[in-house]
């Protein structure tokens, strides 16, 4: 409260007054005869009252004034706030320090959960290392035959094809030679013959026989780094690492051999032969140009050769294997994976035994 007074000698009327307080007010206030001022919850900063008087005949007295500063409270002063800041970090660390805790004691009780787990399973390392391979490979393997399935190609071949891609750009950059070297990527794709009639005739049951016995003549007949993969059905595709075409002519006739060979036993005292049809290309599918078709392409053109193999008269194999011809940045845009186009066209030449080449190459001209 400012309280104020204006000295005079007249008793007709009382001395008004006008105030102003800078750092509060905008304006000075309406004149007033009240010799005091209230100003009520006033922020910390510094202040100058200022006030002046009129008398009963008008006359405006001097200006008085009085400059003042108003402290904050104790709780927004900087020690309070260095306060608040300390005890922010407390909090936080004490925070940190109750979160690790609860963490460490849940960690040691999924570590002793693991451990019990752990001891009840492994009656045996051996055990328990085969138990989790087959959990792994469970998504990968075919149930029947054992062999992997589609889903390890997709998930596993990009890894072989980058390393062919590897291989090819080291030999251009060397302007070395790339026939019959091995460093291609074989697929052949498999049918069995004629295998509708073995599930019509037998049953189901002796259908699965066959498969199953299926995959040891894949084995037999492969390497150790290829990979047999059921595709689908009575399909079978095999992954020939380090390959080339003679390599690849030789694998599909030793597999057309052996299955030919083969007598599979159906239970009950009942065998049956089967023969089979193969089809190969090889990735990349042109040397000239490694990157022009991918390796579903490859898988594309070997299955078109496994089905010409069928309609030439089953019990053979066709393979695809790229020629000399070099195709132009214009004729190369539009290359298909069409087989009959390409060897029609002269980028693909195809391989078999005698009867089945005479009948591919009418069937494409």
């Amino acid at each position: 409260r400012f309280e104020y007074s204006s000295p005079g000698f007249s008793t007709s009327a009382p001395a008004r007054f006008q105030v102003l307080l800078e750092g509060l007010d905008t304006q000075w206030s309406s004149w007033s005869e009240e010799s005091y001022r209230d100003y009520t919850n006033l922020h910390e900063g510094h202040y100058q009252f200022r006030v002046q008087a009129r008398d009963a005949d008008g006359n405006l007295s001097g200006e008085a004034t009085y400059d003042f500063t108003v402290l904050p409270p104790w709780y927004r002063t900087w020690w309070a706030y260095l306060a608040y800041f300390w005890l922010a970090v407390g909090v936080v660390l004490f925070g940190g320090r109750v979160r690790s805790k609860r963490f460490a004691k849940r960690n040691s009780e999924l570590a002793t959960l693991v451990a019990l787990r752990t001891q009840e399973l492994s009656e045996s390392h051996q055990e328990l290392h085969r138990v989790n391979t087959a959990l792994m490979d469970l998504s990968i393997t075919d149930a029947l035959t054992g062999l992997k399935n589609r889903r390890y190609v997709f998930d596993h071949v990009l890894q072989d094809v980058a390393a062919v891609q590897r291989k090819y750009s080291a030999i251009s950059m060397d302007a070395a030679d790339s026939t019959n070297v091995n460093i291609d990527l074989l697929f052949l794709m498999i049918d069995i013959d004629h295998f509708k009639e073995v599930n019509d005739r037998y049953g189901h049951a002796a259908g699965d026989r066959v498969l199953a016995q299926f995959r040891g003549i894949l084995d037999a007949a492969i390497r150790e780094s290829d990979t047999p993969v059921r595709w689908g059905g009575e399909e079978f595709l095999v992954i020939a690492r380090f390959a080339n075409s003679d390599f690849a002519m030789v694998v599909a006739e030793r597999i057309r051999e052996m299955v030919e060979q083969h007598v599979f036993d159906l239970g009950d005292g009942q065998t049956i032969r089967r023969t089979c049809s193969i089809g190969f290309a090889i990735y990349p599918v042109f040397n000239w140009a490694p990157q022009r078709f991918n390796w579903e392409d490859a898988v594309c053109i070997a299955d078109q050769c496994l089905y010409m193999a069928k309609r030439t008269g089953r019990n053979r194999w066709i393979g695809a294997r790229c020629t000399e011809k070099v195709a132009s940045s214009e004729a190369d845009a539009i290359l298909q994976v069409n087989l009959d186009v390409l060897v029609s066209d002269g980028y693909l030449h195809l391989m078999g035994t005698e009867s089945a080449s005479r009948e591919s190459t009418k069937s494409v001209t």
